[in-house]
């Protein structure tokens, strides 16, 4: 478990007192060097595990049909299942008509 002492928490209060010593800049300076190498090792560690790239070669033989069905059902969707919190049936896709230049709110075709 990392060691928590340096975290406060709530409102700080700065003081203006330098103290003419410069000890806290080093303190924050081996801190910030501290977090820095705390971050280049997690980096260090996620590229050795990074896979090699193959290229665009390697999406060749992924076929294009039915690729956003693939990708909802890696959410957990079902066909014939509906969506949402409360999904209890498919949902039916509105389908909208275009209207031309001299159709506005209200016209109906005769």
């Amino acid at each position: 478990m990392k060691n928590l002492a340096g975290i406060s928490y709530g409102l700080n209060v700065r003081s203006g007192d330098d103290g003419g010593e410069g000890s806290g800049d080093d303190e924050k300076q081996q801190q910030h060097e501290s977090r820095e190498n705390m971050v280049l090792e997690k980096l260090r560690y996620d590229l050795e595990r990074w896979p090699e790239d193959g290229g665009f070669e390697e999406f060749e033989d992924v076929p294009i049909e039915g690729f956003g069905a693939t990708v909802l059902g890696g959410y957990g969707w079902r066909e014939g299942r509906g969506i949402g919190k409360n999904a209890k049936e498919d949902v039916k896709v509105k389908q909208y008509s275009r209207r031309t230049d001299k159709e506005g709110l209200g016209f109906v075709s005769k």
